[in-house]
């Protein structure tokens, strides 16, 4: 059964090489390389693990996104464990 991954950063290098780090293993790969579409992402499919850098923030709102997700899980059920 194949694991499902979301990576999400605005650093395309940061996605690239995620990306191919965990292709290794097996695991289908999902990218966001925004705050806003990380949310729709993690909220319209399933995952078994989330991948986020730290460093990211909204640029519409300024919220820092590992919180946002972080607050997103709590209202979903069967939520991927966030790995940083």
């Amino acid at each position: 059964d194949t694991k499902q991954i979301l990576i999400v950063s605005g650093d395309y290098a940061v996605i690239h090489h995620t990306r191919q780090a965990v292709r290794v293993q097996d695991f289908a790969v999902q990218t966001a390389y925004s705050h806003s579409d990380g949310l729709y992402a993690l909220q319209s499919s399933t995952f078994d693990a989330v991948l986020v850098d730290a460093a990211m923030i909204s640029r519409t709102t300024g919220d820092v996104t590992v919180r946002t997700l972080a607050a997103v899980r709590f209202r979903l059920t069967n939520f991927p464990r966030m790995l940083l």
